[in-house]
């Protein structure tokens, strides 16, 4: 038996092994044949999206002027807003407050010209330069991207050295500005025009208005300039004397010397010729991990050679998104060198690639450098702008089709009901045509920038919303019974689409290092061999064992906290955590990432679970406090003093008997967002109850317009967060006093409902919709309510529309309340919103309770919670913004000085829904009573009677079984339903 044992211990080892050698070869692409990309330069013919730059160049287009003409502005002839003066020295305008400048230009030849900035910037926040072109007197801009222009602010790493972790990890350091003077051409906020954006002006005086929307600058002068035109590479190489050299000299592509965008941050790669390398430890070695992809991001580096001459820069990169080539524009100095640098092809490889700068013919170019020459790579979105912009008149034209598909059944899809599609929509057959013929032309244009023989992921999802064209029109009178694969739902055609739309302007493309060089086969290869890659993947093995940085488990002296978020906010807990907690406490914390919060629950019952855990679920707290697993906060020392920053309400979901079983870690907010533009030019004001709500949805409807609430959501299970609100705001109740019962039947918890249902089926709000953001940020939806994600995004991912969105308060329901100690109504607008995001807990099985609360009470200080969220902004950029459930550090963080404003009274509406054994069953029948309303035209309150049965049979099992009840459904003991009155008795402690 002991050599059967023996044998099998052998075979699987052997097998292990031998797995293991096919996956390396099969990673290494020994297994896969390589394709060759033929990148063609492409694009639709005219595509014109109404009121944008697009129709703007289609209308002015033929007025180019070939002739050079230049008017220089000097500072001394802005006009200035009343009060305003320009520096001491008069050479520049220091432009801090939000304000208009003009300048007047005499025009000799009337036609296009483009504004160049000379300026320096002052910024020192993250977010944007902002600025809006307007033309003699009107009131608004020429055309769309001429009210949402940005400028640049550079940014550099403020040290050269990395700093580490407790295992010798690197760890990113913070990034500072980095001041120059900048002389740039006015572009388009996503840079999709090589150009420049031009205004057309007239023969004689021009006034030029330029509004500053948000940041800060030194503006030095304004001119106004005719279309450049760039020589040609032939001409190019015909200007300088040829330098015979041999040279070649490496640059790591993460040491730059600035960037022009805070989000542009080092990655990791544990491949062996990436350097630096280490093989236990992970180096920042890498740029354009998860961030330099979107158009207009640009690096430059400080090339530092021996001698003039002409040189190849060949990058080795790795471009890993299927398929697809990327591209990239070559900048000497901040000037681009001939016309063929502007589209410079990075194409997919599985493997790494020395890619030396070349043509669309893939022709290497030789560049002529000096000794101190900075070059710059931007990337190039350009190429792609007439293909997103004709996906979005298309995708536009479907939802419109949809909606009006909706409205003329009613959501009625009873198969007995026939509906001759024709008599409604006449032009339907073609329009349906035209949608396949110009996705099919959007496809081989594609097909073409990419140049792969097999297609990329966005190309086939394009194909697949084809194919559900296709089937609507092989019988289009179902296609009220078949909009889902038009226009609603995840796997609609919009929906396909829509999901590529910004993948088809990112440009992905990982730097591990460049090269100057002057012989095309003096390079090294970029990729190791397969004894090397074997070699590192079993010594990693192997150590794997010994080196404490693979260790998830806490030793005997450390406090063990798991941390539901990702890597990089880890990463820094950890580092604050080893530079503050254990200096000051003494006490050793390990810190350790965990990617689903539902391992706690397992972890718990093996006896496995770690002392602390963060960013876990909002409702965790209740549902694990209320079965014993986690430690009581409220018997904890100082813990008064603790939770003083908290708002009372953010504590109810974490109630459970009159304990708190957590501590909010970050706090969701809703606000009403808006588009500050869209509603200017319908002549609408921001709403500031239901009722303005209600009367700004017929002008909305006029303009094929709409408001969201996350009513709307594509989610058909309709939350509490989606739901309560309106309850609340009505002065509803969700539970009987006692908290045994539900109380949905309380007659104003009927008017919300009945409101909420109304909403849809007397005022046509949307059903569903698929992306508020996308529908916000293409003007479909130019109002609604959104959340702290839908603010990341428009932060983001949005600068299109960068300075012409808002937030403001939700509405909210007016009510006259009495007011007995001065004997007066006054009337009041209930905004009522939830908002629990993340908890942090400790857990009743940990053996350093004590050491745990210790933790938590300084991570959740004010203090700390500043240093993490600037730590995490000045490393990593607005993409982590940290919206802490501290209200004392949230009022401390820089973000806009205005939509911090607006989010902390927002705040002061916070209402949250208590949780009680069994609330889930309320949930699901406040959500069921609302599909059933909206979709099935049932009766509401026949509907919420029936649901009414079904909840209490449910909340009576469970409180039987959590000893509220005995079988009979006599009351053993009272349930103490969280309310804001018994937890300020904790305050006053």
């Amino acid at each position: 038996m002991k050599i059967t044992v023996k044998m099998k211990k052998y075979i699987t080892l052997i097998l292990v092994l031998i797995v293991s050698s096919f996956i390396i070869l099969g990673l290494s692409g020994v297994f896969r044949s390589s394709e060759t990309p033929k990148p063609i330069l492409t694009s639709l013919e005219s595509v014109y999206l109404e009121g944008y730059y697009s129709e703007y160049l289609n209308t002015y287009g033929h007025h180019q002027i070939d002739t050079e003409q230049s008017h220089k502005i000097d500072a001394v002839d802005f006009v200035l807003p009343e009060g305003e003066t320009l520096k001491e020295d008069l050479q520049s305008y220091e432009w801090v407050d939000n304000s208009s400048i003009f300048i007047h230009v005499d025009i000799e030849l009337e036609g296009l010209y483009y504004v160049h900035i000379n300026y320096l910037s002052l910024s020192v926040s993250h977010i944007p330069i902002g600025l809006s072109i307007k033309l003699n007197g009107d009131e608004f801009p020429p055309y769309y991207e001429a009210s949402q222009i940005t400028l640049n602010t550079l940014w550099a790493e403020s040290s050269a050295q990395m700093g580490v972790d407790r295992y010798g990890n690197d760890v990113s350091v913070t990034q500072e500005t980095y001041d120059i003077v900048q002389d740039v051409v006015i572009r388009d906020s996503r840079k999709l025009y090589k150009d420049g954006l031009a205004f057309f002006l007239e023969q004689g005086e021009n006034i030029i208005e330029i509004e500053k929307i948000s940041g800060q600058l030194l503006l030095n002068e304004v001119r106004i300039e005719s279309k450049k035109n760039y020589i040609t590479y032939e001409q190019y190489i015909s200007n300088y004397t040829e330098q015979n050299i041999d040279y070649i000299q490496r640059f790591e592509a993460e040491e730059s010397l600035y960037r022009n965008s805070s989000t542009i941050s080092r990655g990791i790669s544990r491949d062996p010729l990436v350097e630096p390398y280490s093989m236990t430890k992970l180096k920042l070695n890498v740029l354009g991990t998860d961030s330099y992809d979107n158009a207009g991001d640009a690096v430059t580096w400080a090339v530092d050679i021996d001698h003039p001459g002409w040189y190849y820069i060949t990058f080795k990169a790795s471009v890993g998104r299927q398929n697809t080539t990327s591209y990239r524009t070559l900048y000497i100095n901040g000037e681009l060198p001939f016309e063929e640098a502007r589209h410079l092809p990075f194409s997919y490889d599985r493997k790494w690639q020395n890619i030396t700068l070349q043509n669309i013919n893939q022709e290497p170019l030789q560049i002529y450098l000096e000794p101190g020459d900075e070059i710059t790579l931007e990337v190039d979105g350009t190429l792609f702008s007439a293909v997103y912009e004709k996906l979005r008149i298309i995708t536009s034209e479907m939802s419109t089709l949809g909606l009006d598909v909706t409205k003329l059944t009613r959501n009625n899809t009873d198969k007995g009901i026939d509906w001759v599609m024709l008599d409604y929509f006449p032009n339907l057959h073609e329009t349906l045509a035209n949608w396949v013929e110009e996705l099919n032309e959007v496809n081989n244009v594609l097909r073409d920038l990419y140049g792969f023989e097999r297609d990329a992921q966005v190309v086939r999802d394009i194909e697949a919303g084809i194919s559900r064209i296709q089937k609507i029109q092989s019988d289009i009178n179902e296609l009220p019974r078949r909009l889902t694969l038009l226009s609603t739902g995840s796997s609609s055609a919009v929906q396909l689409i829509t999901n590529q739309l910004d993948n088809i302007l990112k440009q992905p493309a990982i730097i591990d290092a460049f090269f100057i060089h002057t012989d095309l086969e003096d390079l090294p290869n970029p990729n190791p061999g397969f004894l090397t890659n074997t070699w590192v993947f079993f010594a990693r093995f192997f150590l794997s064992f010994v080196d404490p940085s693979y260790s998830e488990k806490a030793r005997e002296d450390e406090l063990e906290v798991w941390v539901n978020r990702s890597r990089q906010y880890v990463d820094m807990i950890q580092k604050i955590a080893d530079d503050q907690f254990t200096v000051e406490t003494g006490i050793k914390v390990k810190v350790s990432l965990i990617n689903d919060d539902s391992k706690l629950l397992l972890a718990n019952s093996a006896n496995q679970q770690p002392d602390v855990a963060l960013g876990i679920s909002a409702w965790i707290p209740n549902e694990y406090g209320m079965r014993g697993m986690l430690y009581d906060m409220s018997q904890a020392d100082g813990f008064s003093d603790v939770i003083q920053v908290f708002n009372p309400e953010q504590l109810i979901p974490m109630t459970y008997d009159d304990k708190l079983y957590g501590l909010p870690e970050t706090e969701n907010f809703f606000v009403l967002f808006y588009r500050r533009d869209i509603l200017e030019q319908l002549d609408l004001t921001v709403p500031n109850t239901w009722q303005d709500v209600l009367n700004m949805l017929p002008v909305l409807r006029r303009y094929g317009m709409s408001f969201y609430i996350p009513l709307s959501s594509s989610s058909a299970l309709k939350s509490f967060d989606s739901t309560a609100p309106f309850i609340y705001q009505f002065n509803g109740r969700i539970y009987s006093e006692d908290g045994l019962s539900s109380a949905i039947d309380h007659e104003n918890t009927i008017q919300a409902l009945s409101f909420m249902t109304d909403l849809y089926r007397e005022y046509s709000m949307p059903f569903q919709v698929p992306s508020f953001f996308n529908s916000f940020r293409y003007g479909e939806i130019p109002i609604g309510i959104g959340d702290f994600g839908m603010y990341l995004q428009l932060m983001n991912a949005a600068s299109d529309i960068s300075g012409l969105w808002e937030i403001a308060l939700v509405p909210g329901i007016e009510h006259e309340v009495f007011d007995e100690q001065t004997d007066t109504t006054e009337n009041i607008i209930n905004r009522s919103m939830g908002g629990a995001q993340q908890a942090s807990i400790i857990f009743e099985k940990s053996e350093k309770k004590a050491e745990a609360w210790r933790f938590i009470s300084w991570w959740m200080s004010t203090e700390t919670q500043l240093l993490f969220s600037q730590t995490m902004v000045n490393t990593l950029g607005t993409r982590y913004l940290w919206n802490s459930a501290n209200m004392e550090a949230f009022e401390a963080f820089s973000w806009d000085p205005s939509h911090k404003e607006i989010i902390l009274e927002q705040w002061s509406h916070l209402k949250e829904v208590p949780k009680i054994p069994g609330s889930y069953i309320i949930e699901r029948e406040i959500s069921n009573t609302w599909n059933s309303v909206v979709y099935n035209d049932a009766n509401l309150r026949s509907t919420v009677s029936d649901a009414l049965i079904k909840i209490d049979r449910e909340l009576a099992r469970k409180m039987m079984e959590f000893g509220y009840l005995d079988s009979s459904g006599n009351v053993i003991k009272p349930f103490i339903l969280p309310t804001v009155e018994n937890i300020m008795r904790w305050y006053n402690e």
